[in-house]
């Protein structure tokens, strides 16, 4: 993982933590995000690659 992916996991991990109620990715991003870190942190989900056998 890159520096800045790990930046962003560490932001959504942040949110995860800091928003109550609705924990919708929007959200998330929302209440600790900057506008174009908001973009970033979607392409960060949309775009990296994932090994779901390491996330179970």
């Amino acid at each position: 993982m890159s520096k800045p992916q790990l930046n962003h996991l560490s932001s959504l991990i942040q949110g995860l933590i800091a928003v109550h109620g609705n924990k919708s990715i929007s959200s998330i991003a929302k209440s600790i995000l900057s506008a174009s870190d908001r973009s970033s942190i979607y392409k960060f989900l949309s775009k990296s690659r994932w090994d779901d056998k390491l996330l179970n």
